[in-house]
């Protein structure tokens, strides 16, 4: 804009230099043909007189053609940039302006988006803490309901063990009775050459033959015997319990609930007690503490 404002005032410098020049060439000519004419009257006057009228009257022309050329050239920078000086303000500020307009949209655009990320992520980190806090309180309640649940099935599963001498078991494993249950009087027992009593069956079942249980049952205990080797002790209900002798490979644990048929675990090596009668079932029932027969709640 002010390269546009100089060259403005050039051209106006220019024309006001022409003009004059224009004007000291009118004037010069207009002098010429006066003192021509003048030459050409004193030739006809006997050339001794000078019209200095005439003269003077010409120069106040030229003056004046003069001083109306400089007028109209001022009269013309005037009106054509009567306010530059104003104008190049006036642009410099609005640039100016515009800059720092940009500048501070730019700035505010920035700050919107450095705004808008953080919300985003706040949002986010909101969103990922309310799922978590979802996810744990689903799986609170979750642990909960199966904790109920368990409770339950405990409850009802212990109520539910009322073993009767009418249900009576099932044979948990199928072999020849090695040694027979007598209270009433001594049995023999060939490992140990010597009579003696019996509260349980001695079944005769090959090594690693599986066991099942004889009833529906919660398993209260298992251990090791000197005599009888690995065993399990298990709640029939109504004051009923039944314990497995000379097991391996033991596939329950203490507090389980088993039914009828459930597999409780395989035949071990007999102890030194039976090595004579050889791998074996060691098969005790009895009912609030008393032996009882199992022959007689077996199938015949």
């Amino acid at each position: 804009m002010r390269k546009r404002n100089r060259m403005r005032g050039g051209a106006g410098k220019e024309r006001a230099i022409m003009l004059a020049a224009s004007v000291f060439v009118l004037s010069a000519l207009t002098l010429t043909g006066v003192y021509v004419k003048e030459s050409n009257t004193q030739k006809n006057d006997d050339g001794y007189s000078v019209d200095l009228s005439s003269l003077e009257k010409n120069n106040n022309t030229v003056q004046e053609q003069a001083e109306a050329v400089e007028e109209e050239n001022n009269n013309s920078l005037s009106v054509q940039n009567p306010n530059a000086e104003y104008e190049l303000d006036l642009e410099a500020v609005l640039e100016e302006g515009e800059l720092e307009s940009n500048e501070f949209v730019k700035n505010t655009g920035e700050k919107k988006d450095e705004k808008n990320e953080k919300n985003t992520e706040t949002s986010e980190d909101s969103k990922t803490q309310s799922t978590e806090n979802d996810h744990k309180k689903e799986n609170k309640e979750e642990d909960a309901s199966k904790s109920e649940e368990s409770t339950s099935v405990s409850t009802t599963t212990w109520k539910a063990l009322e073993f009767t001498e009418e249900k009576g078991l099932v044979w948990p494993t199928v072999g020849e009775i090695l040694i027979n249950y007598s209270m009433d009087k001594t049995v023999y027992f060939p490992t140990l050459a010597q009579y003696k009593y019996n509260p349980a069956i001695v079944i005769s079942a090959a090594e690693g033959k599986t066991i099942v249980a004889a009833a529906d049952a919660r398993i209260t205990e298992i251990f090791t015997d000197s005599e009888i080797g690995q065993a399990v002790k298990m709640d029939l209900g109504n004051g009923y319990e039944l314990i497995y002798g000379q097991l391996a490979d033991i596939q329950v644990s203490k507090g389980a609930y088993v039914s009828a048929g459930d597999v409780i675990g395989t035949v071990g090596t007999p102890t030194k007690y039976y090595s004579v009668e050889g791998s074996n079932l060691y098969v005790k029932l009895s009912k609030d503490g008393e032996p009882v027969n199992p022959l007689t709640l077996l199938p015949q």
